[in-house]
Order: structure tokens, then sequence, then C-alpha cells
């Protein structure tokens, strides 16, 4: 009938603390006399956050005459771990030059939630809503890339081959979630100078988009005590083809045209259902997108103390 029913009232505080360590060591070593390299990479990454939230909810019956009151606390600890090591060789040959290699990564993503009714006065444990969820992420990855160039031409090409262990466990369903899966990102770039003044290119290449960590913590914000925005802690990675072409005037006007396809984007979305009154705001993998564009760039200087350099897509 468009009637009101009822008006809500909500008071809510909400603290949070992050803590982030990170770690990394290098090491490089020349092989021979002739450019040929060895390099070794290790990284740590430490976060943890841990954050609170007491909100409360009036709620005023204008049908019928009467108030309810609701009151919780919600307190969440993500702890993500994450290390990675990778070994590089650069290889330059007498007919091209080449880059191989390979990378390990583990990734563990512990989110613990502990929620409680206040309404009483008297804090009571909601087992429906206080869980805890294990995440963790494991992948190989092999590697390698070649360039060659021309008196005009100059050719890059690549290959990346990860192959990815996920296992997700939640304690509120007892479920195990586990998913492999290999993802293969070619390279490819092509260059033709035909002219000191004349200059084109074309690049292919495929990339991998993984969410923020705040976008994995499963932590609920309540607006109300009929909706809350949580995140996913089993949220996947992005996926993304990119084609850029471009051609270049005497270094200072380029015209450049690109497509961009990605899929299973993230994004937050709202869900709802008539048979709950509850409106609950998440994170979600359930984007293809499509872009294209054109861009014209301008660049110039007046002595060698002016610099311009000028943008329109």
């Amino acid at each position: 009938t468009g009637q009101v029913d009822s008006t809500l009232i909500t008071d809510s505080q909400v603290l949070s603390s992050v803590a982030e360590h990170y770690v990394n060591g290098f090491f490089a070593h020349d092989l021979d006399t002739n450019g040929k390299k060895l390099l070794l990479n290790a990284d740590f990454f430490d976060y943890d956050n841990n954050s609170d939230q007491v909100f409360s909810t009036t709620t005023q019956r204008m049908v019928l005459p009467g108030s309810n009151f609701d009151s919780f606390q919600n307190g969440v600890v993500q702890d993500i771990r994450s290390f990675s090591s990778s070994l590089d060789f650069e290889l330059p040959l007498e007919s091209f030059d080449l880059k191989t290699g390979g990378k390990v990564s583990f990734i563990e993503n512990n989110s613990i939630i502990e929620s409680f009714d206040l309404s009483s006065g008297i804090p009571i444990r909601d087992e429906d809503q206080s869980s805890e969820f294990l995440y963790t992420e494991n992948t190989q990855a092999l590697y390698a890339s070649g360039s060659k160039s021309w008196d005009k031409i100059e050719i890059q090409l690549g290959l990346r081959g990860e192959y990815t262990q996920t296992e997700g466990t939640s304690s509120a369903t007892n479920a195990v979630v586990t998913n492999d899966y290999l993802q293969i990102f070619p390279t490819a770039y092509f260059s033709y100078a035909p002219s000191d003044t004349h200059y084109f290119d074309i690049t292919y290449g495929r990339r991998i988009d993984r969410p923020a960590y705040w976008r994995l913590n499963p932590f609920r914000r309540y607006n109300s005590v009929y909706s809350y925005t949580e995140g996913n802690p089993f949220l996947q990675p992005a996926f993304f083809d990119n084609l850029e072409a471009s051609y270049t005037f005497r270094d200072a006007l380029t015209f450049e045209v690109f497509y961009s396809r990605g899929t299973q984007g993230f994004n937050e979305i709202t869900l709802v259902s008539p048979e709950s009154p509850l409106q609950v705001t998440t994170q979600q993998n359930f984007l293809t997108t499509h872009s294209t564009g054109f861009t014209v760039s301008h660049f110039f200087s007046v002595g060698s103390f002016w610099e311009s350099s000028n943008d329109a897509t």
C-alpha cells in the first residue's frame, strides 16, 4: 500500500587495526662475461586485521504501537600470510635474447568471526553468525620470453603457465571447497620503424588481477538488523586480455587504439530475497567486461626548461 510500517534508528561503532609486515631477499649472479645472469628472489608478507563493531537498532512500529531494541557485537580476526620465491635466468644467445624461470607462492588466509547478541544486556554468543574460514592457495609457475631485433623490426614473445591449487574450509557449514586450475598467459610485441620519423607497434597480453585483501575479509558491517556488508574469503581472481596498437610520428604525436576483455571480474553486489527481509552486500565474481578506446598524445618541449605532454581519450 506504500504505507510506512516502521522506522529504524541504528547506532554503530567500529574499531579496527591493521598491521602489515614485508620482507624481501634478492640475489644476482653473473654466469659468464657475456651477460648471462641468475636471479633469485624471495618475499614474505604478513597481514593482520582486527575489527570489532557494536551496533544497536531501535525499531519503532507505526501501524501497531510498540518498539523493538536489538544490539549485537561482531568481531573478526583476519590473518594472511604469503611466501613466494622465484628463480630467473637471463640468457643472451647468439640469435636472440632469452629470459626464463619459475616461481612458487603459498598463501594462507585465516578469518575468525565472533558474534554476540547484546539485546538482553548479557552477551550471548550467536552460533549461527560465528564461524572460522581457512583459505589456502598454492601456485607454481613457469615462464619464458624471447626477443630479437633487426634493422627496423623488433619482436618479443612470451608465455607463462600457472598451476593453482586452492582449498577453502568453513566451520559454519563444515564444507571444504577445493579447486585446481591451469592458466596460460601469453604475451606478444611487434614493432616496425620504417624511418626515423615513423614508428608502429602492436602489443597483446593476458594478465591476472587478484582481489585486495579487504575484499576477502568476511567481517560484517551492519547498517541495521536488516542490512549488512561483508567480504568474501572465497573470491577468485579476474582475468584480462589486452590488445593495443599505436603509431608515433617524430616521437611527438602518438595515436593509439586499444581493446580489453575481462572475465570473472569481481565487485560489490547487493542480494535481496522475497523470503527474507535481509539486504546483504557482498563481493562476488560476476563481471564480464569489454572496453575499447582511442587515445591521442602530443609531446613537445621549448628549449631545455619546458616540456608539455597532452592526452585525449
